[in-house]
């Protein structure tokens, strides 16, 4: 595969784990605390705990987030730890923005290598 179809690949693969986040975010903020996508976010961090992960998908998230140096996925737990946590809920939405940063960061790196290679 072409560096070009790999960073693509990679684009494709984390599009969705990025879209859940925003969307989590956005439950979180409005307390919309039964949320399906809470549910799933939530689990998507278990999966990820425990490498008990889905999918090639799922890997690859977890290993840009390591690549990423948080800190041996310790962000990933603190989130964990407080999900259900309405006291600590700023402390969360803080925390899962900044992994959002990090999946925004990894895409528009990968479409600046697909951009450049293109011309």
């Amino acid at each position: 595969m072409s560096d070009i179809g790999t960073y693509k690949t990679l684009c494709e693969q984390i599009k969705p784990y990025a879209e859940l986040i925003d969307k989590a975010l956005v439950a979180m903020k409005t307390n919309q605390k039964d949320s399906p996508t809470l549910e799933e976010f939530e689990q998507l961090l278990e999966r990820i705990l425990t490498d008990k992960t889905h999918n090639a998908s799922e890997r690859v998230l977890k290993l840009i987030l390591k690549s990423k140096n948080i800190n041996n996925l310790n962000l990933l737990s603190d989130i964990k730890a407080h999900f259900r946590d309405t006291d600590n809920i700023e402390t969360v939405v803080t925390k899962t923005e900044q992994i959002a940063k990090m999946l925004e960061e990894e895409q528009n790196e990968a479409f600046a290598k697909i951009g450049s290679w293109s011309r």
